[in-house]
């Protein structure tokens, strides 16, 4: 069979490539109701207003800025005070290091201040003067941002009564070591942000106590007197995974959530959609994926919380992604197709189709197509949908279901195609 033969042989009536366009399709609603911030085309951290998308991009280390697609993100808030490292926001650690001011507007956000090792003693940090409070087993979402300064190496840390906890190595997150006195620190991810060594570094904190501590960014173990490290910014939310930076300047500041629909109660905004059949392509990658019956996207009449597309469940379904056309009635049982199991790739790609009367089917990442069906396929779907929901804000109503990451494309098929073009399209 031919690669054309392998593919859909009818155009998509409803194509939202996100990553290609950086746009939002004029059927598609987009609100947000505070201002935030997103990595643009040049690489920078760019701050932008209410209800403005964000088209997220990455640097990688051939130079090139990589367009990912619409950034989704849950309601977060920066309890971190200050973000920006300046010597008059952070005050110094010891005695045996010294501070400056710098104007390096790293990021574009960021001024920076060079911290230096006077003796190249054991340990040297950055406290934050508005410090972070910690309530003992809650979990939070740290990061640092920083250059590598003359060191090559860094230590970020968190100083309770005399006591630490901190990752400590070479700046580019190469061999971290890690000292969990105050509590455990998980999920650390180094991240190289730009052509000048600039890093974010992020992992998950949590704390053994319950109080006030300080943030600290520094050199650490060097032993050679004179060497740096460029301590820029912070962040401290409480959450399981890091979200997009939130600057703060004297309090804690919330970023609302992102909320993204085409409501076909509108005009003709829902003339793409067959009730019948149908088949879905979605591209993107999650962030959240400690979370029950995360929701990339959602085909529903908004009832029950019923509807079609993908789930991703890592606590109860062990990590795993299914698809699933539910009925509008919760008597009706629930037709799942399990297929796969979520990947640490940045990027994935999950391909479902549904027919009334038949069954579904769906592909993961180009793996062999997982389908359901037999008796009562009739009630697989409602057939009176009229609202597509992308990310989940809209039409779920627990904070568990919420879906943060970035939807690269959505590409919906008004017939149902085979099992072997679904594996085709998914890779």
């Amino acid at each position: 069979m031919s690669i054309q033969q392998n593919f859909p042989g009818i155009m998509p009536s409803l194509n939202l490539n996100f990553a290609k366009s950086k746009r939002l399709d004029p059927r598609v609603t987009f609100q947000r109701l505070t201002g935030a911030t997103v990595t643009n085309e040049l690489g920078l951290i760019e701050r932008v207003g209410n209800n403005i998308p964000r088209f997220d991009h990455s640097y990688n280390s051939t130079g090139v800025i990589n367009s990912l697609g619409l950034l989704i993100e849950e309601q977060r808030e920066n309890i971190l005070n200050r973000s920006e490292v300046t010597t008059s926001n952070w005050t110094g650690g010891t005695s045996n290091t010294t501070y400056s001011n710098l104007s390096l507007n790293a990021l574009g956000i960021f001024p920076g201040v060079e911290v230096t090792s006077t003796t190249g003693a054991a340990w040297h940090r950055r406290t934050t003067g508005s410090n972070v409070p910690f309530v003992s087993g809650t979990q939070y979402a740290v990061t640092f941002y920083y250059r590598e300064g003359t060191s090559g190496r860094a230590r970020l840390q968190f100083r309770y009564n005399s006591q630490e906890s901190y990752v400590q190595g070479p700046a580019n997150g190469s061999a971290w070591s890690i000292q969990q006195t105050l509590g455990s620190i998980t999920n650390v991810t180094t991240t190289l942000m730009d052509g000048q060594s600039t890093y974010k570094t992020s992992y998950i904190f949590t704390p053994n106590f319950t109080g006030v501590a300080d943030m600290g960014i520094g050199v650490g173990l060097e032993g050679s007197p004179g060497v740096t490290i460029i301590a820029l910014g912070g962040q401290v939310e409480v959450g399981a995974f890091p979200t997009s930076y939130i600057p703060t300047q004297g309090l804690p500041v919330t970023r609302a959530e992102d909320s993204v629909y085409i409501d076909g109660r509108i005009g003709d905004n829902f003339s793409w959609y067959n009730p019948r059949e149908g088949s879905i392509l979605w591209t993107g990658n999650v962030y959240g994926t400690e979370k029950q019956a995360v929701c990339p996207y959602k085909i529903s009449n908004l009832a029950n919380l019923r509807g079609i597309g993908p789930q991703f469940d890592t606590r109860s379904l062990n990590n795993t992604a299914v698809f699933m056309a539910r009925a509008v009635s919760s008597n009706i049982p629930v037709k799942n197709a399990p297929f796969g199991t979520i990947p640490s790739s940045d990027t994935i790609k999950i391909a479902g189709a549904y027919e009334e009367g038949v069954g579904i089917s769906a592909a993961f990442d180009g793996s062999p197509p997982a389908s359901s069906g037999g008796d009562s396929q009739t009630d697989i779907v409602s057939g009176d949908e009229y609202y597509l929901d992308i990310g989940g804000s809209r039409s779920l109503s627990s904070s568990n279901n919420k879906f943060t990451g970035v939807c690269e494309q959505l590409v919906y098929y008004p017939r149902r195609v085979t099992d072997l073009q679904l594996q085709s399209i998914s890779k």
